[in-house]
């Protein structure tokens, strides 16, 4: 999912992107990851004064998980995913069809830290929902060149 936001990112390219919605959401998510919480919420805060976040309506659902996870408020949290889910549901956009690998993701990111989120959609992947820490994926080298994506070193 970071791949998709920096390939926006890097996409549109300039200055101006580093004051925008999608840039910014990218680096909340990243540092939350990471376990940052402290950049992720420098972040955050940039995000909220993006001047393209109302274009990017339909994708807010990102930086609604990262603060809920941050506030600690598992409602915001399900809002966000919910956004994501309905997104899915208009567009049908993204790589599978099936499954909403965007709301899967923040899911699963909401998990790690701890929360739970109702996950009856049928467009959760339940399998990748599960996290055992000591796992490391290693990346699928083919997967991003039959999707034209060139890997960047994102940390």
């Amino acid at each position: 999912m970071l791949y998709s936001f920096f390939y926006v990112i890097d996409d549109v390219g300039g200055d101006e992107v580093r004051k925008g919605y999608h840039y910014n959401t990218a680096y909340a998510i990243k540092y939350l990851v990471l376990g940052n919480r402290e950049k992720s919420r420098q972040y955050l805060e940039l995000v909220k004064k993006a001047p393209d976040r109302k274009k990017a309506k339909t994708e807010t659902g990102y930086s609604d998980v990262v603060e809920g996870i941050l506030d600690n408020n598992p409602e915001l949290i399900s809002q966000g995913v919910e956004k994501n889910l309905k997104y899915h549901h208009r567009c049908e956009t993204g790589i599978f069809k099936a499954f909403c690998l965007e709301a899967t993701a923040m899911v699963k990111l909401a998990k790690m830290y701890g929360f739970e989120v109702n996950t009856d959609s049928s467009y959760i992947h339940q399998g990748l929902l599960q996290h055992a820490p000591d796992i490391v994926f290693e990346d699928i080298d083919e997967v991003y060149e039959a999707l034209g994506i060139t890997k960047t070193n994102l940390l």
